[in-house]
C-alpha cells in the first residue's frame, strides 16, 4: 500500500486529479476487471462515486480529531490518517484514493465549515 500512496501522491502533485478519479473508477465493483477500460470511462465512474459519496466522506473526515491534528503534517501521514478514518466503511484502497483527492483539494479548505471556530455569541 505504501508504494501506491507514493505513486498516487506523485501522479497528482501537479493538481491534476484525473488519475485519482481513474483509480476510484478501477475500484468500482462493476468496472473491476469487467467494465470500462479507457481512462475517460474510469474517470467518469470515479467522479460518479465521488459525487455520490463525498458528503458522507466529508462528514467522517472533517469530524475526525486525528485527521484535524495531523492536517499540516507530511502528505503521506495526512493520507494515512484520512484512510484510517474511512477504511472501515470504504475499504483500504478507496480510502487511500479519497485521502489523496482530499489532500489535493486542500484539506483545510475542504473541511472549513466543520473546522471554523464557533461564532462568538453577541452580548446584549
Amino acid at each position: 500500500m505504501a508504494d501506491s500512496i507514493d505513486e498516487l501522491l506523485e501522479a497528482t502533485a501537479d493538481g491534476q486529479l484525473t488519475l485519482a478519479y481513474a483509480a476510484l473508477g478501477r475500484q468500482d465493483p462493476e468496472t473491476a476487471g469487467f467494465g470500462p477500460e479507457s481512462l475517460a470511462e474510469l474517470v467518469h465512474v470515479g467522479k460518479q462515486w465521488w459525487a455520490t459519496n463525498e458528503p458522507r466522506v466529508r462528514e467522517i473526515v472533517c469530524r475526525n480529531t486525528f485527521v484535524r491534528r495531523v492536517a499540516d503534517d507530511d502528505e503521506k501521514d495526512v493520507v494515512v490518517a484520512i484512510a484510517g478514518a474511512l477504511g472501515t466503511l470504504y475499504g483500504a484502497d478507496k480510502s487511500v484514493i479519497a485521502g489523496v483527492l482530499i489532500l489535493r483539494l486542500g484539506l483545510r479548505q475542504w473541511c472549513r465549515a466543520e473546522w471554523l471556530p464557533p461564532p462568538i455569541p453577541a452580548e446584549g
